[in-house]
């Protein structure tokens, strides 16, 4: 029976070397299945598939010899995967909505009654809808940046004469193929292409201020041709200092920059005593690396006096790298000095506001005392008091409060006039610890305010958040502070929105402010 039972010696040889023979004759097949004799059908089936088929196509598109094919095919997959990335985040965003309003009618701090048992399913149901629409989505994203990743690849092993004339009518062939919405992250595949095969095309569409997508494809634009900069460019798109939106602004100072010839250092120093905040640091930054020059300060007059005597022998100074003085800060929060002007800012009014600053649980169910140390509630209202005082008079703001819901003082950033402040200062002092903490849900409205299309006025588009909390996220649409800040980026990807966080005292932990603060180019603190 145990002959029987198990295979002899002999018989596990010869199995052995079939499996071997098999797999070798896979592997010379699948070698032989290139880009070329993959189609347009075949990318949109794998493009549908596991994430794992989708990484594998990925690769092999990177790998090939074959430039401008394998090119026209990836941002074809990249358009698909786009378009199911949008549907998505749509049906998330839809879940996120009706699972937020069953835990703010039923699970809020407002009544301590247990909601009916049908409620409760209810509510259950839709967390494990929502997780799994989370799920689907960040497969989608994951899929996206592995096609981002081969395009790069292709675009920096791709020699110029080839990318000139290959890959640079793949693209343009491809942005008029597929929907404006997907234009941007087509963009950020080609962000390495060489020779100035694109740059009509990406001029084009950074001037196009009314582009179906709106912002993000001209920033997308600006930042494919900083990559690989051409003097020729900045004539092309010089008129952009004019626009409405602060971030295309921003990119084209980046742009301006990158190029290092004099024409773009007059373009810098046409806009330093035209713009204020952030907007206008960078320009001095800007201004520092191309000629390292730390002793000019921050006044437009002082650096024109300066570039006028240099300017017809003047070359980049950009390796020196030298650190210049920035703009001086206008106002100070939570001891972080900050100079945006247009600024909105988050503060939690959770329950655990009211205990003291130095409260902390030693280990579970044993804790300081709730009022060891001064109220957090008390120092939150000091701190933005302080910070809205010391506003300058051309700046605007918002304030919105967070717990298990959150509000907003107004629906768009008021000027900082003395009315606006007071305002804002009674409003907040009637605002009563209570509730949960939700994290997510007021940080996605601030970052709305940051578009646009809520408001054209570019004194009412913020672009900076400074946001507070003594704590970790216990409810909202996004509840774990890795997928907030996996959104965040997201939402970042194109905006450049800075946010400053400040953690308040010695509860939750630091780790994900931190982090957030560092993902956005902004400041932390931890007050305790």
């Amino acid at each position: 029976m145990a002959r029987n039972q198990f295979p002899t010696r002999p018989s596990l040889l010869v199995t052995m070397v079939c499996f071997l023979i098999l797999l070798a004759l896979a592997g010379a097949h699948a070698g032989a299945k290139g880009p070329s004799s993959l189609d347009k059908d075949a990318v949109r089936t794998l493009t549908g598939g596991s994430l794992e088929d989708q990484q594998r196509l990925a690769k092999q598109l990177a790998r090939s010899g074959e430039a401008p094919e394998a090119f026209a095919m990836l941002l074809e997959a990249i358009s698909i995967l786009e378009e199911q990335w949008q549907q998505a985040a749509g049906s998330r965003d839809a879940q996120s909505r009706k699972l937020f309003a069953v835990y703010k009618r039923y699970y809020g701090n407002e009544t301590s009654a247990s909601p009916p048992s049908r409620i409760a399913e209810q509510y259950q149901a839709l967390k494990d809808q929502s997780k799994e629409l989370n799920a689907a989505l960040g497969d989608r994203e994951a899929a996206l940046e592995h096609f981002i990743d081969a395009g790069r690849r292709l675009c920096s092993e791709t020699d110029e004469e080839l990318a000139a004339k290959g890959i640079g009518e793949a693209v343009k062939e491809a942005l008029g193929k597929a929907d404006a919405s997907c234009h941007s992250r087509i963009l950020d595949a080609v962000t390495g292409i060489p020779a100035l095969a694109l740059g009509p095309t990406l001029v084009e569409l950074t001037l196009d201020d009314g582009h179906e997508a709106g912002r993000d494809p001209r920033i997308s634009a600006l930042r494919c041709m900083t990559r690989v900069p051409d003097a020729t460019w900045i004539d092309g798109v010089s008129s952009l200092v004019n626009d409405a939106d602060p971030y295309v602004r921003r990119a084209l100072y980046d742009l301006a920059a990158a190029v290092e010839t004099a024409p773009a250092v007059d373009l810098l120093l046409s806009q330093l005593d035209k713009e204020t905040g952030v907007p206008a640091r960078e320009i001095v930054d800007h201004l520092v690396h191309l000629t390292g020059r730390t002793d000019l300060g921050t006044t437009a007059a002082r650096w024109r006096d300066w570039w006028q005597g240099v300017r017809s022998n003047w070359s980049s100074r950009r390796s020196r790298r030298a650190v210049g003085s920035r703009p001086r800060a206008d106002w100070r929060y939570f001891g972080l000095d900050l100079d945006s002007k247009r600024v909105i800012f988050v503060v939690d009014t959770s329950l655990s506001m009211e205990r003291g600053v130095q409260y902390r649980q030693i280990v579970p169910g044993v804790a300081t005392p709730p009022d060891l140390g001064e109220i957090k509630r008390d120092i939150a209202e000091r701190e933005l008091n302080k910070a809205i005082d010391s506003l300058a008079e051309d700046a605007t703001f918002n304030v919105i409060i967070y717990k298990t819901t959150f509000l907003a003082l107004s629906d768009e950033l008021l000027p900082a006039t003395a009315s606006n402040r007071e305002k804002a200062k009674s409003w907040f002092r009637k605002q009563k610890p209570s509730g949960n903490t939700n994290i997510s849900g007021p940080l996605l409205e601030a970052i709305a305010m940051t578009r646009p299309g809520r408001r054209p006025e570019d004194t009412r588009i913020a672009d900076t958040i400074v946001f507070m909390s003594d704590g970790l996220p216990t409810c909202g649409p996004i509840k774990y502070e890795e997928d907030i800040l996996a959104e965040i980026e997201r939402l970042n990807r194109y905006g450049q929105i800075v946010v400053h966080t400040v953690h308040l005292g010695l509860e939750g932990k630091s780790s994900f402010m931190e982090d957030l603060a560092r993902a956005t180019g902004g400041q932390f603190v931890h007050h305790r």
